[in-house]
């Protein structure tokens, strides 16, 4: 339920949670609200906090605080918590795991992010791989392969249920704007 709320207030609930009980749970989920918060520099330190306790090997935890990283733009430290993570990760979190560190790597290491890509494409549920894939081909002047990519995203939310096409519309309207 808490979800539902709006980002503000459910920081709010969770701050106030955590003054009553401070707990390392109570940390996490407020860490992670300030990530949802776009409250970047929190959400890090909380992270931070957090992961040197019985979360330090958590998976979940060391994924939070790498896209934080990432989203800051930290790209580094970024690469590093995901290069720990990315053999590592439970199956849940590898397909994230591997996009993330493809697009952290992309730039400096087309290489190795071209196989990233590929791999987090094969254990990603959804199409955020795919177009992330289709984006970097064309950074890479690789047009015919990434109108080929969008062309099997096209085709696999076409095909797929009415809730995967709604769950999915985000990376389908992407994906057709990349190529205009």
């Amino acid at each position: 339920m808490n979800e539902l709320k709006p980002a503000g207030m459910r920081v709010r609930d969770l701050e106030k949670q955590l003054e009553e009980l401070d707990t390392a749970q109570n940390r996490l989920l407020l860490a992670v609200a300030y990530k949802d918060a776009g409250q970047l520099d929190r959400a890090e330190t909380m992270l931070t906090q957090t992961r040197q306790g019985i979360y330090k090997n958590d998976p979940h935890v060391t994924y939070d605080l790498a896209d934080v990283k990432f989203q800051m733009g930290k790209l580094e430290d970024a690469r590093e918590l995901l290069r720990e993570l990315v053999d590592v990760a439970p199956e849940e979190l590898r397909g994230k795991t591997r996009l993330l560190l493809a697009r952290a790597v992309q730039a400096e290491q087309p290489d190795e992010a071209d196989a990233l890509f590929q791999r987090a494409i094969s254990s990603f549920s959804g199409e955020e791989a795919r177009y992330w894939y289709a984006a970097f081909l064309i950074a890479q002047g690789k047009r015919d392969a990434a109108e080929a990519q969008v062309k099997t995203l096209e085709r696999n939310v076409r095909r797929a249920s009415g809730t995967y096409r709604y769950q999915q519309r985000e990376w389908l309207e992407r994906a057709t704007k990349l190529l205009k």
